[in-house]
């Protein structure tokens, strides 16, 4: 959904110029190794409550459907939590969404079809 706000540019950061575009095979294990040199742009379907009112804990398959994708974030990184491992990422809808902009998604189940697409890490000069 398209929102109206400021604009978060700072000039004091200027522009980054894309190097390289490197699309990453559509499963964990392949995303995992990535991850280890960067963040990654990944596709999911955000449509669902669970992810639209996401608030805090994590983000489970049952509750967001991996049917198809709608949206994109930033994957982050992984992280584990009482032994659950959970994806991290960080979304567009600014920081009064999520815990401060950020989500969990449940590792293993392809929550919110985040593996119906190939990701894309990129390299900037």
């Amino acid at each position: 959904m398209a929102r109206k706000r400021e604009c978060l540019y700072k000039p004091k950061y200027g522009f980054k110029l894309i190097e390289s575009i490197e699309k990453v095979g559509k499963n964990e294990k392949s995303i995992y190794k990535r991850l280890d040199q960067g963040p990654l742009k990944i596709s999911i379907y955000a449509k669902p409550d669970a992810f639209q009112h996401y608030e805090s804990g994590f983000i489970a398959a049952k509750n967001c459907s991996s049917e198809r994708t709608n949206h994109a974030v930033v994957l982050l990184g992984a992280v584990k939590e009482d032994g659950i491992p959970l994806w991290y990422i960080r979304n567009s809808y600014g920081p009064d969404w999520g815990i401060n902009g950020h989500a969990k998604l449940m590792m293993g189940e392809n929550t919110c079809g985040m593996l119906r697409q190939k990701s894309v890490y990129v390299t900037v000069k």
